[in-house]
């Protein structure tokens, strides 16, 4: 279940009661510390079925004029099927994978899957990397001898 509330002190009440219970979505929306984001938590008893809905689509066209971007916490790809039906619904999916958790087959999987239902990959985030590891082989981190 998507967690973002939590992660910025929210209450879980957002896009299922706007799709359930016809919630003004305007006053779902809440503004947090980060300059510039949004946050519409995904509320208590979101369904796939709301998520399918054309009152869904229609809150995505609208959006799409007043935002940027609108970054959709969907659950793993392995787990649930929901997530490509969700993703077909957007321009593509950005994969956020954990660092040494996810084999190659798995990725290929994924990427298979996701080519199948006609989504497209638009990049993968790698999350929990050892930054020190990580730090002697980028070549972005070590300072640039100048000449």
């Amino acid at each position: 279940a998507p967690q973002q509330f939590r992660h910025f002190r929210l209450e879980n009440q957002g896009l299922a009661e706007i799709l359930q219970e016809g919630a003004p979505w305007e006053k779902m929306i809440c503004k947090v510390e980060v300059p510039n984001l949004s946050v519409l938590p995904a509320g208590e008893r979101l369904t796939l079925k709301s998520l399918c809905s054309n009152a869904f689509g229609e809150l995505l066209n609208r959006w799409q004029t007043q935002y940027d971007f609108i970054l959709l916490d969907a659950p793993p790809l392995s787990v649930e099927t929901d997530s490509i039906l969700i993703a077909q619904r957007t321009g593509g999916v950005i994969l956020t994978i954990p660092s040494g958790k996810v084999t190659r087959q798995t990725l290929r999987w994924a990427k298979n899957e996701l080519h199948r239902a006609g989504v497209k990959l638009l990049g993968v985030i790698l999350k929990d990397v050892d930054t020190e590891k990580a730090a002697a082989w980028n070549e972005f981190s070590k300072p640039h001898a100048t000449t």
